[in-house]
């Protein structure tokens, strides 16, 4: 495990929303202790060692009103969505959280050491820690940024640092944000998750854009589908946008959350390739 020390000092980044207005979402009726059950039941599949710590991060992505119903009746009974470990669905159907490993994550430690992610989002740590705070990621052939980060030799810094939101067992768990695949984003929404696991009412941490941050701009300009060998079909494919609308439940309509889940961007974020895209 490489170790090295750096100046931190960059400014904080927005987290993109994706154009999605959370107007619709109950806060109130959201089950938090099923979510925080669910990450429960992850740790402990991961068999992970004493000195073994696990970087994941949760992707929230919100289901509009008018589409929940439909929603449900595609995927409230799908084995391969509803029982997949690293998907939660939202009892009353608002929305649904993925998870995925922060692969190749730059880590800095109690504001001191930095520590490099394998390929998996795990770091080896063999003193107590007090933060974790997840400064950006190695950029590859394939993973180069987006307008949200500064590049600095092999890294890709975030303007803003993924600070922990919780801890179970070994395996810490980072906000990346909302994803939004229908409406408009709003500027002034707090952060769903905050919303979602705190026990106060916070102030807004993180910013909102109009414009969606782009799979194209972080894969140097193809698409995840080309970039990682993904082609789930259904739909005919056009490698000049993301494949987010190509899913189990498509008409093939770009714009409509019930088209995500099973979409070559729905494989990509599972398999940890593009979690940077915050």
């Amino acid at each position: 495990m490489k170790v090295r020390r750096i100046i931190w000092a960059l400014p904080f980044i927005m987290v993109s929303c994706s154009n999605y207005d959370l107007n619709d979402i109950d806060y109130m009726s959201v089950f938090k202790e099923d979510a925080m059950a669910k990450e429960a039941l992850l740790s402990s599949n991961l068999h992970l060692t004493s000195e073994t710590v696990q970087l994941m991060g949760c992707k929230t992505i919100p289901i509009p009103a008018d589409e929940r119903r439909e929603f449900n009746s595609w995927f409230g009974k799908m084995d391969e969505f509803i029982n997949n470990e690293r998907i939660y669905y939202a009892e009353d159907g608002s929305y649904f959280l993925m998870y995925s490993n922060l692969a190749d994550a730059v880590v800095l430690i109690d504001g001191c050491d930095t520590l490099y992610a394998d390929d998996n989002g795990k770091i080896s740590i063999s003193k107590d820690y007090k933060t974790a705070v997840v400064l950006g990621r190695k950029k590859s052939e394939h993973v180069l940024g987006t307008g949200h980060s500064k590049v600095v030799g092999d890294l890709i810094l975030f303007d803003k640092p993924l600070v922990m939101e919780r801890k179970s067992g070994n395996v810490l768990f980072y906000d990346l944000g909302v994803r939004n695949c229908s409406a408009q984003c709003s500027e002034n929404k707090k952060s769903f998750l905050k919303r979602l696991f705190s026990k106060s009412d916070p102030e807004p941490n993180h910013g909102c854009e109009d414009k969606k941050v782009s799979c194209l701009e972080n894969h140097g300009g193809v698409n995840c589908s080309n970039a990682f060998g993904i082609n789930n079909g259904r739909c005919e494919f056009n490698p000049n946008v993301c494949m987010d609308y190509n899913g189990w439940g498509t008409d093939c309509i770009d714009g409509k959350t019930i088209n995500f889940p099973g979409s070559d961007c729905y494989t990509a974020i599972l398999h940890f390739h593009c979690w940077n895209e915050i």
